[in-house]
């Protein structure tokens, strides 16, 4: 932007509505010159947002690079810069680099600041979906304001500095969509009603528990180990994916599960698909030989 005219940097910053922040958009693809380190990410972000010297409304702001908690303080300013440009649409994704199934230690991971969205320039209430990924997530904290008109909520391989259900969820009171995967959560219950609540996807969480008060869920996916769960006033279920991951135990099967608990807590699904493991195995009784 160093070559461009005044005049159409103005008119840039007065249109620009969407800020994606990837490897794709700040390396030039072919270029060898520039290494996609983390360092010169950031150094590109931050080289880019101070042209902007006003802070436009945006419709999207998405960051997506393999950053840590030591970048804690250029993170912090973007998502200043996309509270106080009332972003609609929020995608925080550190997970690029991260193998499949690698949780990562929470020590490492950067802390999201939700208290920037309650601050004197930022607000919480402009923003519909919000897309976390590889990042701690703190809800000790009580001077924040929750996202209340918040429609889609995906968090993925987060950890957790506080509770998520009672603090967080029920003042999400236009979620529609709750997507969680790889998080370790020893459990999942809303403290009130989620009216809105239609989609819930709960993926490789390692759930003991889950209660949900849902009474428009119409969607519920989950890869779990057997557990108990209660769909509260969930009788408008029309789609349930079930997804049965091995017990603890090296011998034994699902079935029990299947035809006992599941029934029960589904009974009012429309269409159930289920998947999981069967161990086959033979039982060797050891017999003493009689003289």
């Amino acid at each position: 932007m160093g070559l461009v005219s005044h005049t159409w940097r103005r008119l840039w910053r007065s249109c620009c509505r969407k800020l994606v922040f990837t490897s794709a958009t700040m390396f030039q693809p072919g270029n060898r010159s520039i290494k996609h380190t983390r360092t010169n990410f950031a150094m590109r972000v931050n080289s880019f947002l101070r042209q902007l010297r006003t802070h436009p409304t945006l419709n999207k702001f998405v960051i997506k690079f393999g950053l840590r908690r030591k970048h804690t303080r250029h993170v912090n300013r973007w998502i200043r810069f996309c509270s106080v440009s009332r972003a609609r649409h929020i995608t925080i994704n550190f997970t690029p680099g991260v193998k499949d199934f690698f949780m990562g230690p929470a020590n490492s991971k950067y802390i999201f600041p939700l208290n920037v969205f309650s601050g004197p320039e930022g607000s919480s209430t402009h923003v519909r979906t919000l897309h976390l990924g590889y990042v701690c997530l703190d809800t000790t904290s009580s001077d924040f304001m929750i996202f209340a008109n918040l429609k889609k909520l995906t968090l993925h391989k987060i950890s957790f500095l506080g509770d998520l259900q009672c603090l967080m969820l029920p003042e999400c009171n236009s979620l529609e969509c709750l997507s969680i995967s790889f998080c370790s959560l020893p459990g999942l219950s809303t403290c009130q009603p989620l009216q809105r609540l239609r989609c819930v996807r709960l993926h490789y969480c390692y759930l003991k528990k889950i209660e949900l008060e849902a009474p428009n869920l119409t969607s519920f996916d989950l890869t779990n180990q057997p557990i108990p769960f209660v769909l509260g006033g969930s009788l408008n279920v029309m789609e349930a994916n079930i997804k049965l991951l091995a017990k603890d135990s090296p011998y034994g099967d699902n079935l029990d599960y299947i035809y006992t608990e599941l029934p029960a807590a589904l009974s009012h699904v429309h269409k159930l698909s289920i998947t999981s493991g069967l161990f086959v195995y033979d039982q060797v009784l050891s017999v003493a030989e009689s003289t």
